[in-house]
């Protein structure tokens, strides 16, 4: 609800103040920041739970030392090293191209900020529509053939977003 609330925001004030307007990035910064110490704020009301702060809450040296080993057990396992490549190659591979991307929507497409904006929101959205039915789908079919048929589908989407040179097209591939 944040990102889609910020990302709203963005727009509303691209379209007031003008795409690429210094103004607009002047007024989305300082609502950030405002944001942000309000997210903090929240963040700090939040108790934890006295069970995990028990078990992990360090006692001197010897508790610190603990804790490594804790963290050095989990990153030798087989299952996490792999889950970590997974996730960090799938993030490469989705986000990397992000900003190179963002640069050609703008200068080769025509697209501006407004546009930008508008698609993140509905990647947001989209996100949160499937976030009920994504469990059953990874208990169904299991995370490794998830991810990759997941790479695989996304892989030949940049050739398409080349040939949607409008928003409403965008933001169909985005969806």
């Amino acid at each position: 609800m944040a990102s889609l609330i910020s990302l709203a925001a963005s727009i509303v004030v691209f379209l007031y103040l003008g795409g690429g307007s210094t103004d607009a990035y002047w007024v989305l910064y300082i609502l950030s920041l405002l944001a942000e110490i309000i997210s903090t704020i929240f963040l700090k009301m939040i108790k934890d739970d006295p069970g995990i702060v028990v078990a992990l809450k360090p006692v001197g040296s010897a508790g610190l030392i603990n804790l490594v080993s804790i963290y050095r057990d989990m990153a030798r396992s087989r299952g996490v090293k792999e889950y970590i490549l997974i996730i960090l190659l799938y993030t490469v591979a989705v986000n990397f191209p992000t900003s190179i991307w963002n640069y050609y929507l703008i200068y080769s497409i025509g697209g501006d900020e407004v546009w930008i904006t508008s698609k993140m929101a509905t990647v947001y959205l989209v996100k949160a529509l499937i976030l009920g039915i994504w469990p059953f789908i990874v208990d169904r079919y299991g995370t490794r053939i998830i991810f990759t048929t997941t790479l695989v589908m996304i892989s030949p989407i940049p050739i398409l977003f080349m040939v949607a040179r409008s928003l409403a097209s965008q933001i169909l591939l985005e969806i």
